[in-house]
């Protein structure tokens, strides 16, 4: 019995031993960083799959081109991606497509990173046995790629602090609004050219720590990676050469820094001159890849000065800092004669309106993701971390070491990009992420460290520490809490072509999508059109209808060629003898219009339409917010303001460029569903308290209605050219 008690006391030793050492596994701090960081990541997965409960689509717009890309690379089978690179050997022939009758050059103007994923994970499916599509796969891709972006987060900030703040910085970037709303399932290249943004960043704050070359190249490969998903690189790019001359004005800069920066450097530039979309020209003769370029002369130009130091030749002749301040000189001199020879590729008018917010085309304006946002917008994305981020932002500042400098800056410029263009904020959620995790682990920290107060003065400062602490730690919770209903209602948004373009979840659910007027016409369409139909529509609808159809569009959402893109313009509000030189000029054979309409039961029972669906942002609207400005033309003679019933609404002029303006008679067209619009003479006797001037918009004389969508909001007109030109 002893020798038996003695084995249990010695099995029940061993338990507790290994228990122990269990526990303190799991309690050890990379476990906990472990778990945190899983955490992180399956809610984000989570999060952006919730949309998945009305079916599997992709979102928005870019999307369906980029799916479009990854059949073509695909289709090709593993020397697909081979292909892409070839442009440079055979460019073959644009796709006709997009851009009719041009066509696109697919390889030339297309960042590809996104769809080479997709590809790539069907192609390998596929040849594991796999039974997948690619249209599930690349809806899919999103959803795991941009759940990464906590993870990423973490190492970046980890690196540039500490790794609590980056444990903070990965749980506020997890439940995102900012993030979560442009990264969802079926979401576009963002996705993955943040996490890839992420890293790149992290690798060179690595490599400037350590001084490895290696950590330098593998932060140009993920430069490189982000550049061949989204245009954005330019910041990334550029917002690395900016630090790395700031270090060297600041004469923080040393020869094995320029090292690390010119393996950097020569690893970014060159997977960004052999992408197609980029080349050699952007890369190294244009404005864009100015300030990396003269990073690298200053670099060159600090290895070579610290050999001649050391030899002791600069002393004879000149001083370090004079040559560094030559090369400068010579560097601004180039920008100048460049900038005024042409030699170098100028700046795009999208990227010149983030620089300068107040001068933008009227086509950049029209893009909804370009316009400058308001500080709710801001603040709707981020809440009260806004207001920590900018304390953790003046703590790095007075720590103002090599890393902390690299956060203000990159903080600050992102800051400016974001309050330039509302698609910019996602540029500005890691940084100020970063920020206010810096902030809010800095004051737990001083909070924790009350005990080496002098015993006298502990009660006051422990007191103010912490209630100060606390009040911060609930505006935090109390703001996350608050803006998580919010993100729920983000994630769960269907997509836009569900919803008929709306923008947003509709209240009254499944009775939306039980009318899909988008897929329901682009089904008919695929059905009943001629495939060598060529559609003329505005531009925001143009991947939907080439990507779904199959079916040649004059313009789409990449909106390459302005021309192009004011003749549909003026098409849309010319009369129609001019619209159909322009439509025939073209190619087109069809038309189609988009305008969601909103109706309310007027007095002795007949029916009253208003103009638009309250925030639908149909054709109507856009022609007054877009259209007429890129065609020139004067919105006095288009567009008149009524009153009914207290509600001010957007109606056509009692003009002859209204009454004949082409769009306006396709989209007022009288249908048996929808007879008496509300600016119409006739009602003025059913509405009440009508104020403005009424008008009879007639129907259009060469058009042809083929098809109304189930809900009445989507038109799809065929064009009857006049046999002669009087018609």
């Amino acid at each position: 019995m002893k020798i038996k008690g003695k084995s249990l006391r010695g099995i029940t030793k061993r338990a507790k031993k290994i228990a122990g050492i269990i526990l303190e596994k799991i309690g050890s701090e990379n476990s906990v960083i472990l778990t945190v960081l899983i955490l992180t990541y399956s809610a984000g997965v989570m999060l952006r799959i919730l949309p998945a409960r009305w079916g599997i689509y992709l979102n928005e717009f870019d999307p369906f081109y980029e799916y479009y890309l990854a059949k073509k690379i695909a289709e090709r089978g593993w020397s697909g991606f081979l292909w892409w690179f070839m442009w440079w050997f055979d460019r073959g022939e644009p796709d006709k497509l997009f851009w009719y009758p041009q066509g696109r050059d697919l390889r030339a103007t297309s960042e590809v990173g996104i769809s080479m994923i997709s590809a790539a994970i069907f192609l390998l499916a596929k040849t594991l046995g796999f039974n997948v599509t690619l249209y599930v796969i690349h809806a899919l891709v999103p959803v795991f790629f941009a759940s990464l972006i906590p993870i990423t987060l973490y190492l970046l900030t980890s690196e540039v602090f500490n790794k609590q703040a980056g444990l903070f910085a990965a749980s506020f970037s997890a439940f995102s609004i900012a993030f979560l709303s442009r990264t969802p399932l079926g979401g576009k290249h963002e996705s993955v050219a943040i996490p890839f943004m992420l890293l790149s960043m992290y690798f060179f704050i690595k490599a400037i720590k350590s001084r490895n070359k290696i950590s330098g190249a593998l932060s140009g490969m993920f430069l490189g990676l982000m550049a061949w998903s989204w245009g954005a690189y330019l910041y990334a790019w550029n917002i690395v050469a900016l630090y790395t001359l700031l270090l060297w004005f600041l004469q923080r800069y040393d020869s094995k820094k320029a090292t690390v920066f010119l393996v950097f450097y020569l690893v970014s530039s060159a997977m960004l001159a052999i992408f197609p979309r980029i080349g050699y020209r952007k890369t190294f003769l244009s404005f864009s890849g100015l300030m990396p370029l003269a990073a690298t002369i200053v670099s060159i130009g600090e290895i070579l000065s610290g050999k001649l130091a050391e030899k002791g030749s600069v002393k004879a002749f000149i001083s370090r800092r004079r040559i560094q301040y030559a090369i400068l000189a010579c560097i601004v001199l180039l920008a100048i004669i460049g900038w005024y020879s042409g030699f170098f590729m100028r700046l795009s008018g999208r990227i010149m309106a983030i620089i300068f917010p107040a001068k933008r085309g009227a086509l950049v304006e029209s893009v909804q993701e370009h316009r400058i946002p308001t500080w709710s917008m801001l603040y709707n994305d981020y809440g009260f971390l806004s207001v920590v981020a900018i304390a953790g932002a003046a703590i790095s500042i007075k720590k103002w070491r090599d890393e902390d400098i690299f956060l203000v800056l990159l903080f600050i410029t992102s800051l400016y990009a974001a309050a330039s263009m509302a698609r910019l904020t996602l540029l500005l959620a890691s940084p100020l992420y970063a920020c206010a995790a810096v902030a809010l682990y800095e004051l737990i920290h001083v909070a924790l460290k009350i005990d080496k107060v002098p015993k006298r003065e502990r009660n006051n400062v422990q007191a103010y520490s912490a209630l100060l602490t606390l009040a911060v730690i609930a505006l935090v919770v109390i703001a996350s809490s608050l803006g998580l209903l919010n993100m729920v209602f983000l994630a769960e948004q269907p997509p836009l072509i569900a919803t008929s373009a709306l923008g947003h979840s509709p209240i009254q659910g499944d009775y939306m999508l039980n009318k899909m007027d988008w897929i329901a016409t682009l089904e008919w369409m695929k059905i009943n059109l001629p495939q060598n139909s060529v559609i003329a529509c505005w531009w925001d609808y143009g991947y939907w209808i080439s990507v779904n159809t199959n079916m040649s569009t004059i313009c789409d959402n990449a909106t390459l060629n302005s021309t192009q893109i004011e003749l549909m313009a003026k098409a849309f509000l010319s009369n129609e003898t001019e619209a159909l030189k322009i439509f025939k000029r073209l190619g087109a054979t069809h038309v189609v219009v988009f305008q969601p309409f909103g109706s309310a039961t007027a007095r002795y029972g007949t029916t009253r339409i208003f103009l638009w669906y309250p925030g639908g942002g149909g054709d109507f609207e856009k022609s007054y917010t877009a259209m007429v400005r890129i065609a020139g033309f004067n919105e006095s003679k288009y567009f008149n303001w009524i009153r009914v019933e207290g509600a001010t609404l957007l109606a056509p002029a009692n003009t002859p460029e209204a009454r004949n303006a082409t769009l306006f008679r396709l989209v007022f067209i009288r249908t048996p569903e929808r007879r008496l619009f509300i600016f119409n003479p006739l009602a003025r006797m059913f509405a009440r308290n009508f104020e403005g001037e009424a008008v009879e918009i007639p129907p259009p004389k060469h058009f042809k209605l083929l098809y109304l969508s189930p809900r009445g909001w989507v038109f799809v007109y065929k064009i009857e050219y006049p046999k002669s030109p009087e018609g």
